[in-house]
């Protein structure tokens, strides 16, 4: 999928070989989803990251200059634009153990975004998911907090340092995948267990497929977003359902509705379930419906 997020996976900055070794295994287990996108991040050297102390309410800290030094802006739980005065000035952050801090390159609502993708799309949630831009998303190990600089530059132009203007912090990272944050439905994968498949960040995704409630069908377009026909993984938001469908006219597997449990994400492997329904659906969805429970809008916050 090439146009909606950025996956940035990264494991927690260490200051000794020792505790390398750690990283290195904890990266492994965490969420090994892309390597392309581990350019983006650089472990943090010096102890100035492991002081800082991530306030109630909220799952990270962002800070302007690199090893978190600078201004300071404290991420709360949930979605919702950075402030205009702290927005677009990021270089590092320390995200809360068994966390993932989204941070996207647009701002909710800019004029820039709505026009790229006036005719795009008609759906309004979908809509605002693309107007978002692409996302640098960091997990942090389940046991630890993680610490990294964003670094400057990229030769896919995916780079979000001094670029960020909406921010997510969801708690609950599942396995390898990180937790879903409140603004969409689901994240999904064209392999199992949240990789972007490929080899060396060579030939697959650039990013997850994010879906927010869709309020209806919505229907996947190879020519678009690379979507359809490619989904092996899919990472339920708690209190969320979903409806997998295959409308083809020759060889249609039908659809099936999956659900979380309020509060905690699952995990659905297509290709390595037991449900034979489900199964038959791997690589074959092109149309989808999202539903989460009392919700019917994006879930964005004020500040």
């Amino acid at each position: 999928m090439k146009g909606i997020t950025l996956l940035v996976l990264a494991s927690m900055a260490v200051c000794s070989q020792s505790a390398a070794v750690d990283l290195l295994q904890n990266l492994s287990s965490l969420a090994s989803v892309s390597t392309l996108a581990g350019q983006l991040w650089e472990s943090v050297s010096g102890d100035n990251c492991e002081k800082i102390i991530v306030p109630a309410g909220h799952g990270a800290s962002l800070f302007t200059r690199k090893n978190c030094k600078g201004d300071r802006y404290d991420v709360p739980y949930g979605a919702r634009n950075i402030p205009s005065d702290q927005s677009e000035r990021h270089e590092s952050a320390v995200v809360l153990a068994d966390h993932a801090l989204y941070l996207y390159d647009e701002s909710y609502g800019s004029v820039s975004s709505k026009i790229k993708n006036f005719l795009r799309i008609s759906n309004k949630n979908v809509k605002t998911i693309l107007d978002l831009g692409k996302v640098a998303i960091l997990a942090a190990p389940k046991d630890r907090n993680l610490y990294v600089n964003i670094k400057d530059g990229s030769s896919t132009d995916n780079n979000l340092s001094e670029d960020a203007e909406f921010a997510a912090v969801a708690r609950g990272n599942t396995g390898k995948c990180p937790a879903v944050p409140a603004h969409v439905a689901a994240n999904t994968y064209p392999e199992a267990d949240c990789s972007l498949g490929g080899v060396a960040g060579i030939g697959g995704w650039d990013q997850p497929f994010q879906v927010p409630i869709t309020n209806g069908e919505y229907e996947l377009d190879d020519e678009d977003e690379g979507e359809e026909d490619a989904i092996s993984c899919i990472v339920l938001r708690g209190g969320c359902r979903m409806i997998l469908k295959d409308t083809a006219l020759i060889s249609n597997d039908g659809q099936i509705e999956i659900s979380a449990p309020p509060g905690q994400d699952k995990i659905f492997n297509l290709g390595r379930s037991n449900d034979p329904k489900l199964k038959s659906l791997d690589k074959d969805v092109n149309v989808v419906e999202a539903f989460c429970d009392g919700e019917t809008e994006i879930n964005i916050l004020k500040n």
